[in-house]
């Protein structure tokens, strides 16, 4: 309901009541759009202005050229480092930095294997030097960390061809950053 709509009508016919009303109706949505800028400062996927502060909690300075998308990975990073590691830890970081589902698997060689879920077989880009800095701050010094990599297995399980990734721009690259993600159906 408007402003005006709240006043009676006598009161509404007079072009000063009216200009003043008009006044205060952007004063208040004015403040109701501040309102929400805030709300969303209080969470790292929307946070945007507030984003110092909290690297200023977690204890991070961010690289000068680091952008929103890489500070937010990094702040949730440190978030989630706190307290004991476990395969838990390490699969919710995983996910909360990629927004994929993830699976981490114990190898017998003192090492893990991280790899990527999803509805279907795919091939994505992910920010693999963010989520290995993040995965290395939590995980035990002595365990080696390894991404599931791309192999011809996964290439044709996700129906690549080459023209595919001349349509996609694919560099050389930018195709061995890729990352497998795996299908629902090959669980």
């Amino acid at each position: 309901m408007e402003n005006r709509e709240k006043v009676p009508v006598r009161y509404r016919k007079n072009a000063q009541t009216a200009a003043l009303l008009d006044t205060l109706g952007l004063s208040a949505q004015q403040m109701a759009d501040l309102v929400e800028d805030v709300k969303k400062q209080f969470f790292i996927e929307s946070a945007t202005w507030s984003l110092p502060l909290w690297e200023y909690q977690v204890g991070i300075t961010p690289p000068t050229d680091a952008t929103e998308a890489s500070r937010r990975n990094a702040i949730k990073a440190k978030l989630l480092a706190g307290g004991n590691t476990n395969v838990e830890t390490i699969r919710d970081m995983a996910t909360a930095m990629t927004g994929y589902a993830a699976r981490v698997i114990v190898n017998d060689n003192y090492s893990f294997t991280l790899e990527f879920l999803g509805e279907t077989d795919d091939l994505v880009e992910l920010d693999l030097s963010s989520l290995t800095d993040s995965v290395n701050l939590v995980s035990p010094a002595h365990l080696r960390f390894i991404i599931a990599g791309l192999t011809w297995e996964r290439f044709e399980a996700v129906n690549m061809t080459w023209q595919k990734l001349e349509d996609m721009n694919m560099t050389w690259e930018r195709l061995e950053a890729s990352v497998p993600i795996v299908g629902s159906k090959g669980e």
